[in-house]
């Protein structure tokens, strides 16, 4: 599935696990979120990563990479794909919430200011 095709699905998605391959994006203003380059700007899902990962799995590998220096501001870019649960959009969350549980690849991209 796509970032798009799960965006236009966000009041009635797709029910068990999602295979999604995205560009996932981690900053300290907006928060992580998946998008891709091939939708319409403004197209966004917000993820987390699901609670008690084994700390060895390649998803708490990711989460950390994520993450990184909590003194870091920059903004960090990652393409990957990742298997999960998708909550439907609501009024508090209006793009819905995907929830990572598992982790096939992942490679860190230049993020935008150093290009």
């Amino acid at each position: 599935m796509t970032v798009c095709q799960l965006y236009a699905s966000r009041q009635s998605p797709p029910m068990g696990e999602i295979r999604l391959k995205a560009r996932a994006l981690m900053g300290p203003r907006h928060g992580a979120a998946f998008v891709d380059p091939h939708c319409p700007p403004g197209t966004a899902i917000g993820f987390r990563f699901a609670d008690h990962l084994p700390p060895t799995s390649k998803a708490a590998q990711f989460d950390r990479a994520l993450t990184g220096d909590v003194m870091d501001v920059s903004l960090r870019v990652f393409d990957a794909e990742v298997i999960g649960t998708y909550t439907a959009a609501s009024e508090a969350n209006p793009r819905g919430l995907f929830y990572v549980d598992h982790v096939d690849w992942f490679r860190k991209k230049p993020s935008p200011r150093s290009q």
